[in-house]
């Protein structure tokens, strides 16, 4: 220290500084700098080393904070897989076997009007179907949403196939057409050269709902001063989409919470807040991308990346197969094994004349049956069941009966065990989601059948 007072004095004004930067280092604020010197004093040197270790420390802290983000969100999304198995699996069942019921209703009241002599009978008959078809809309409205958790259910194996881009747009813009036609002029820049490698419903799915954020961007109301513009491309070899807006544009608050889950800038009866946050997910198990471009007054750029695909598309039909007429000749003898009674009743009432049906209520009920007897032209069984469930009665008919393993087909609400997900993604297309289509499961039966005939 100086004899000088003056100096002392300064000295200690200039120690206390440095003190001050480390006080605030302790106390994670790395914003505080020591003021330097002419570099000739010792002070000078030291001021220099804190302001380093100042930065360091906070360049360090920032990694550090951004790892816990990511840890947390990481540990969110994994409840929320847990979530999303538990719930699909809840609503799916119940929803599986009232869907079933109103396409009964739907076959019952065709066979009402044919019969109905009188025009007030036929009139009701036709309001009793057009509010049936209400409610099979509604249903899957409500099943479409609990199908926004599946991305992080990890529930079924991505069924990958070369896809062109412009057959995606295409598809998730018949979708949102009822919601983008009273709002803006959709305009699209076909690539029909830019291909991809993914599952086509989950792609579509990241589509759509950029297509339906956009619209829910833009008022209703004025579509020839708004546009919604969806431009692929090619850049460095990956594939990029990019959905534009001329809506209100994004907060900067909103913008830092747009992937999180359940957060969303619409109303509740709009959106859930599940729609990017499942996007995003989807995208990173197809080793893309799915990000905020641009927002502002005028509207929001949305852009997805994927790596480019060079092989030409797969032999992949995207429209509805139409269903196809059962054989001439004998029913197709059909196992169904489910523990939800209402739905063996429904598939029971749906199908009974189709095929040569056997229902078994249960896991345990089902096997005793094919202990019994095991000449079954298809067996339809339910994946999650308490005691003995889909994967046990595969087991035993891998070791007892392998020849029925390819003749089985299993339907899940939801599988939240890690056997039930492991034996999910091993399946492949026998695999079918809850509720399933008459018509789709119709297809798997004739597919199946069609195969062992070869």
């Amino acid at each position: 220290m100086s004899e000088d007072p003056n100096a002392r004095a300064e000295e200690e004004r200039r120690l206390a500084e440095i003190v001050n930067v480390v006080v605030a280092i302790a106390s994670n604020d790395f914003s505080k700098r020591a003021p330097l010197g002419d570099g000739q004093h010792l002070l000078d040197g030291l001021a220099a080393g804190i302001n380093m270790l100042a930065e360091e420390v906070g360049q360090q802290y920032q990694r550090e904070q951004a790892f816990r983000e990511r840890l947390v969100r990481s540990e969110r999304l994994a409840s929320l897989g847990q979530l999303a198995a538990g719930v699909a699996h809840e609503v799916n069942n119940p929803a599986a076997f009232v869907l079933a019921n109103l396409h009964s209703m739907e076959r019952v009241l065709s066979s009402m009007e044919s019969a109905a002599e009188s025009q007030l009978v036929r009139q009701a008959i036709e309001q009793a179907r057009e509010l049936t078809r209400e409610n099979v809309a509604g249903l899957e409205r409500i099943v479409g949403m609990v199908r926004e958790l599946s991305p992080f259910s990890r529930l079924e194996k991505h069924r990958l196939e070369v896809l062109q881009v412009d057959d995606l747009i295409r598809d998730a813009c018949k979708l949102v057409n009822a919601e983008l036609v009273y709002r803006a002029r959709v305009v699209v820049d076909p690539q029909p050269a830019l291909r991809v490698r993914g599952d086509r419903a989950r792609l579509t799915h990241v589509v759509t709902n950029l297509l339906l954020n956009a619209a829910h961007a833009i008022p209703e109301g004025a579509p020839e001063r708004h546009q919604v513009s969806i431009r692929p491309s090619l850049r460095q070899g990956q594939v990029y989409v990019t959905v534009s807006d001329s809506g209100g544009g994004i907060s900067p608050a909103d913008q830092a919470r747009l992937f999180e889950p359940f957060f969303s800038t619409k109303t509740r009866d709009v959106g859930a807040g599940l729609g990017l946050t499942s996007s995003a997910e989807i995208m990173r198990q197809h080793e893309g991308e799915l990000r905020l471009v641009q927002t502002s007054e005028r509207g929001s750029v949305f852009e997805l990346s994927l790596p480019q695909e060079v092989a030409p598309p797969s032999n992949v039909i995207a429209t509805p197969v139409p269903t196809p007429m059962p054989p001439q000749g004998p029913k197709l003898r059909v196992l169904l094994i489910d523990d939800e009674e209402s739905l063996v009743k429904a598939f029971s009432l749906l199908f009974k004349t189709e095929y040569d049906l056997s229902v078994a209520l249960g896991g345990r009920a089902g096997l005793d049956i094919l202990q019994g007897n095991r000449a079954w032209d298809v067996v339809i069984c339910d994946l999650m069941m308490p005691e003995v469930d889909g994967v046990a009665i595969h087991e035993w008919v891998a070791v007892n009966a392998p020849a029925l393993c390819e003749r089985m087909v299993f339907c899940s609400g939801g599988a939240f065990t890690p056997r039930g997900r492991e034996f999910a993604a091993s399946i492949g297309e026998r695999l079918l989601q809850k509720p399933v289509r008459p018509s789709v499961l119709r297809q798997m039966i004739q597919r199946i059948a069609a195969a062992q005939a070869k």
